[in-house]
């Protein structure tokens, strides 16, 4: 008879082990890669939906402003209070000035062609 021992199904040596931890480990760091990427571009798409809110909130910020800034200006130049009527009516026509002084800077006639 032979006086090595024989192995069985569960008799490992320590290299087998070995290189069994760095298989797992290997497959874990992937299995951990791909989830923070999945989560990444989850929270990529999320915040460029944010920005887009965030931009159209400030474009309509910026559209009432104007028409706030635009009532203010017929108030003060007609002295009315503007409803949405005469507002839609006279904001075509250019605010007036309310001085009596002249313009700084009067424009110059036209000089004719000889």
């Amino acid at each position: 008879m032979s006086d090595t021992p024989k192995r069985g199904w569960f008799s490992f040596s320590l290299r087998d082990m070995m290189w069994f931890t760095v298989l797992i480990a290997l497959a874990v760091a992937w299995f951990v890669e791909q989830r923070r990427a999945a989560d990444l571009t989850v929270e990529r798409r999320r915040l460029a939906d944010e920005l887009s809110k965030e931009r159209e909130w400030k474009s309509n910020l910026r559209e009432i402003q104007g028409s706030v800034e635009g009532a203010y200006q017929f108030k003060r130049v007609y002295g009315e209070s503007p409803n949405s009527n005469t507002l839609r009516q006279n904001l075509s026509r250019p605010f007036l000035p309310t001085s009596s002084a002249p313009a700084p800077n009067p424009p110059k006639p036209l000089r004719s062609l000889p």
